[in-house]
């Protein structure tokens, strides 16, 4: 778990681990610089319980900090993530340690997610779009042309996988989607049983909630990236990508902007709605219907059936 500034949220992510059904494990929290009562908070409980490790450093960024504890300081070799600001169900670890124990052909799984905003009420289902056979991760590379997706904060991997692909990059917020991209193109088995693992917080200062046009173009970028890797290409630095884009017509760029910001407000406007803030979810829905009004169409149905 790397945590930064997490004092409003880490205690119960904490107690959500320390409860699970299966007791065998380390809990190494990286308290990456945090300058609010962070690591005070993982002290304490690190003096109730001993299977907590704290890695204590100035701010280093996720993919940095989590890259070094995985290589340097994990000795077990099975790797689950976990986010401060979110809470494991009580099964959680039991649940994918059976899976991967049954199928061995995998090496890592993930889950879906109960939505839950800053108070911790359920506001809705996160359901990502992860392989649910081994036949369909196998399948992916050759018939789809998209980055592999799953719950990051409910990851379960083999320690060296992540290691035979040097672990994440220092792509935020997209060094999730990339490593996963990596892992399964480096010949790891992804799947995700379709089961309610973790309760992912959703709220103001979420990465779900802020993500500026750069970060757009990172996460483009990753997808770039990938589509250059299978046609056997040199991948492009971001600055070259960059350049590349800023080529595109007029109304090219118009329209990425466009997609981009409605699925922003959209997004938003979900977050403002969990929290009961309605006047913020009427300011954010309106632009997101204006600016991608078949998307939201489409999501709102999504969401209405899966109730």
């Amino acid at each position: 778990m790397s945590a930064y500034n997490a004092e409003k949220y880490i205690l119960e992510a904490i107690k959500s681990i320390l409860t699970q059904t299966y007791p065998h494990f380390e809990l190494i929290i990286i308290n990456d610089g945090s300058k609010d009562n962070t690591l005070e908070i993982i002290k304490k409980h690190q003096l109730q319980d001993q299977r907590i490790i704290i890695d204590d450093h100035e701010n280093m960024g996720v993919a940095r900090s989590v890259n070094h504890v995985v290589e340097n300081l994990a000795k077990f070799e099975i790797i689950a993530r976990v986010d401060a600001d979110d809470v494991m169900l009580p099964h959680r670890l039991e649940r994918q340690i059976k899976f991967l124990e049954d199928n061995p052909e995998v090496t890592m799984t993930s889950g879906y997610c109960h939505l839950i905003n800053e108070h911790g009420k359920i506001i809705g289902i996160q359901k990502l779009p992860g392989f649910e056979s081994v036949e369909a991760c196998k399948k992916s590379l050759l018939q789809y042309r998209e980055p592999v997706i799953c719950a990051q904060t409910s990851l379960m991997f083999y320690k060296k996988d992540f290691l035979a692909v040097g672990g994440y990059r220092h792509i935020w917020p997209s060094e999730d989607v990339d490593l996963f991209t990596r892992m399964v193109e480096n010949g790891s088995i992804l799947v995700s049983p379709p089961e309610i693992l973790m309760k992912y917080r959703v709220h103001s200062q979420s990465v779900m909630a802020n993500r500026s046009m750069r970060e757009k173009n990172q996460s483009s970028w990753v997808v770039n990236c990938m589509a250059r890797r299978r046609q056997g290409l040199e991948e492009l630095t971001f600055g070259e990508y960059l350049n590349v884009v800023s080529k595109d017509s007029f109304l090219k760029k118009i329209n990425r902007k466009r997609q981009y910001y409605g699925y922003q407000y959209y997004r938003n406007a979900g977050i403002a709605q969990g929290s009961k803030q309605y006047f913020r979810f009427i300011k954010y829905l309106i632009p997101a219907v204006l600016l991608r009004p078949i998307y939201v169409f489409n999501k709102l149905i999504f969401q209405l059936r899966n109730r």
